[in-house]
């Protein structure tokens, strides 16, 4: 229920119209109070965000932010994927990233994430794995009218798992997402909510590396279409919050927290 005729600002490209009780938005990248120390700001927390989570460049299913405006986070994700038919493996796993976005304008929007860390899988107790994440990826927005975005989105995303321990069995997964964006945006309780139903391509890889063996080991996904299902709640034009959920043979939760500047 809108509270008032001051609606926050809705994500996406341009819109023809507004959901119904909601004034025309504001740009988020034009903010009343954005200065030189707004600017500095920003570059500090972007740099302390880079530090922190050791980002390099990753895969983020990213909504289409407004023109000039930056979003730091992390998030949690979760891959579960049957690779290979000649030698089934079911390939479950999960971790922890940050990721910055930048909007470009307001209708392309770029993704960096990645993280740098130690992982420990319940699967293999007697390895131990530092963990390299890296990738990128690019949403669009390629029309919108009456709270509907409709746009792409493409995301690459590369981890290695190197392995410590005495087996010396490295790992270096690959995963490719190519979506379809049919999102609609709305304003419940005066705050800007965008969900979202993405027809996608899901790809996923897995290389080992066997100690001492010239021969690798390579798993590929094969069920590969699947759907993303998409919620993003945006909080006081500032706070983003989210839940994607992707399916390709299994359910895949990616849940995360930015805040926009």
């Amino acid at each position: 229920m809108i509270k008032s005729d001051q609606s926050p600002t809705l994500l996406g490209c341009p819109r023809e119209s507004q959901p119904a009780g909601a004034t025309e938005p504001r740009n988020r990248g034009q903010h009343t109070c954005g200065s030189i120390f707004r600017h500095l700001f920003s570059h500090i927390i972007l740099m302390l965000a880079l530090f922190l989570f050791d980002i390099v460049n990753g895969q983020v299913l990213s909504p289409v932010l407004s023109g000039r405006t930056f979003e730091v986070g992390i998030q949690y994700k979760r891959f579960h994927r049957n690779l290979s038919q000649e030698f089934p493996l079911e390939s479950d796993w999960g971790y922890l990233t940050g990721f910055v976005r930048y909007g470009l304008n307001s209708y392309i929007t770029l993704s960096l994430e990645g993280t740098a860390h130690n992982f420990y899988n319940k699967e293999w107790p007697d390895r131990d794995y530092r963990l390299y994440s890296i990738g990128a990826g690019i949403t669009t927005c390629i029309f919108a009218t009456s709270g509907f975005d409709v746009g792409v989105s493409f995301h690459y995303n590369e981890a290695l798992f190197f392995d410590r321990s005495e087996s010396r069995y490295h790992h270096n997964v690959r995963n490719i997402v190519g979506a379809v964006r049919v999102e609609r945006a709305f304003v419940i309780s005066n705050q800007s909510v965008t969900v979202g139903i993405l027809p996608a391509y899901i790809y996923d890889e897995d290389t080992m590396y066997p100690y001492g063996s010239h021969v690798v080991d390579l798993r590929k996904s094969y069920n590969n279409l699947g759907i993303v299902a998409t919620a993003d709640i945006f909080l006081f034009d500032r706070a983003h919050l989210f839940c994607h959920i992707v399916y390709a043979d299994y359910f895949q939760p990616r849940i995360g927290l930015a805040f926009q500047m």
